[in-house]
């Protein structure tokens, strides 16, 4: 069985690093993008299982970025989960509108994060 491909987009290299190294030490393959653009790029060249998104994000922010992701017929069914310091009804909302699987506030739970992801990969290959 091949590692579940998960893609980080974020532009704090230290949280990124982070993540990666978590992910990576829980079987998973981590691509990542620093920015919203090449983020669009790489998930429709590297079709990850599941897309980590920041939403403060340079040239096209998280909510614009995911809301192309869904109306993109390679990468609408990947799942989301967005992630931001921002902890406002209406950024869940937002969140939610645009597509995304799940909203996380930094700072979150290692743990929590992880079986997120665990549910939301299981459920796309099924």
């Amino acid at each position: 069985m091949s590692k579940k491909k998960i893609l980080i987009i974020d532009d704090e290299k230290e949280m990124v690093q982070l993540e990666t190294m978590r992910l990576e030490a829980h079987g998973y393959e981590v691509v990542v993008a620093y920015e919203g653009e090449a983020g669009l790029a790489l998930a429709r060249t590297e079709k990850p299982d599941l897309i980590i998104v920041d939403i403060m994000l340079p040239k096209m922010d998280g909510y614009e970025l995911c809301r192309r992701l869904k109306l993109d017929a390679q990468c609408r069914l990947i799942p989301i989960v967005l992630v931001s310091a921002v902890d406002q009804k209406y950024d869940t909302n937002l969140g939610k509108k645009v597509g995304a699987h799940d909203y996380f506030t930094k700072p979150f739970e290692p743990t929590a994060l992880l079986a997120k992801i665990k549910e939301l990969t299981r459920k796309s290959t099924t």
